[in-house]
């Protein structure tokens, strides 16, 4: 009799638990969960934009003629460590309080030719940079979406000067 009462109990444990199991596979199927981060919702939603994106034959001849302004998005740490000659840095995540110095030093708004790189294929920065430029009125914006890593890949110099 003992045996009987504690498998009844254990039987409607488990069949309240399957029941929650269903009304929780329910709730989260009919009504999904906003599991993105705000930063990742951003790099959703400008994912879509696409800028013309420059090689790294284009980009180091744009360079070597002095035509082209080179935005380096990362932040100020990486920028400093290595970043690609002639490259001034921007980063996206300190872009207000950055934009209004640099938009009046280098004449952004008249520039012909404007890159915008990061740090490698899967970094969102430029591409982020690239639109919040593009919302600022700001003309001629192209991506080296290879970045950084891309560069170095290539054997191109960087500054600090690789050894």
């Amino acid at each position: 009799m003992q045996y009987k009462k504690i498998l009844v109990h254990i039987c409607l444990i488990l069949l309240i638990s399957a029941g929650l199991g269903v009304v929780n596979n329910y709730l989260i199927v009919s009504k999904p969960l906003d599991i993105f981060s705000p930063y990742e919702l951003k790099i959703k939603e400008v994912s879509e934009r696409d800028f013309p994106a420059v090689d790294i034959d284009t980009l180091d001849i744009l360079l070597q003629n002095d035509n082209v302004i080179l935005l380096d998005a990362r932040d100020k740490i990486d920028y400093d460590f290595s970043h690609i000659p002639k490259a001034i840095n921007l980063p996206v995540r300190d872009f207000e309080n950055k934009f209004s110095e640099i938009i009046n030093f280098f004449d952004l708004a008249n520039a012909e030719n404007i890159v915008v790189y990061c740090s490698s294929l899967t970094c969102p920065d430029a591409l982020m940079l690239a639109t919040k430029l593009e919302k600022r009125g700001i003309k001629n914006v192209m991506i080296f979406k290879e970045g950084i890593m891309g560069w170095q890949q290539a054997n191109k110099d960087t500054e600090p000067k690789n050894d």
